[in-house]
């Protein structure tokens, strides 16, 4: 879905159902794939020119970081991108600050 915020000094929101972690066996990666191909087209869509987005499922939703940061750049890397030109990735802390910057220092 995609939304105004307010007073934010973004355009729009895209609310995206984040993957709940089980135990890995049950689609987890596929679905937070998901999330971030879908959030991508909708910004596509929306002609929006770049996209943030934050630590998706990571936090009451269990998802274990390392996996989160790999399906979320693989999911980035492999989207045949229209309109957006720029993904920021927001890290809440600094874990998830070196899992992106070791895995993008990776490619």
């Amino acid at each position: 879905m995609l939304t105004n915020y307010g007073e934010l000094k973004f355009k729009k929101v895209i609310h995206a159902v984040r993957a709940k972690w089980n135990d890995g066996n049950a689609g987890e990666s596929q679905k937070l794939h998901a999330c971030y191909h879908n959030s991508l087209r909708m910004a596509d869509q929306a002609d929006l020119a770049s996209i943030a987005f934050l630590n998706i499922s990571t936090g009451i939703y269990g998802y274990p970081k390392i996996e989160a940061v790999e399906v979320a750049i693989k999911a980035v890397m492999g989207y045949r991108f229209e309109k957006v030109w720029r993904v920021i990735s927001v890290c809440f802390d600094e874990e998830n600050y070196r899992l992106y910057s070791n895995r993008l220092h990776d490619q």
